[in-house]
């Protein structure tokens, strides 16, 4: 059957930050979906956020590994 892995995390601030942006990341993927922007951008926005993400998590204390 079908079944759903829960994994736990420490890192109480990257989970909290990495929940919070990744909405942000998946509303502008969108938005540059529905300009007619195609695949490439799309994928260059989301790689370039994520390494936001990390880069504003480990700024706040979160731990970077969290992001990966």
């Amino acid at each position: 059957g079908k079944s759903f892995r829960v994994y736990s995390n420490p890192d109480f601030i990257g989970v909290q930050l990495g929940g919070a942006v990744k909405n942000v990341i998946a509303i502008g993927a969108g938005m540059s979906d529905g300009i007619g922007f195609g695949a490439n951008a799309r994928t260059a926005l989301i790689t370039r956020g994520l390494a936001e993400m990390s880069r504003l998590g480990a700024a706040l204390g979160a731990d970077p590994a969290t992001f990966m």
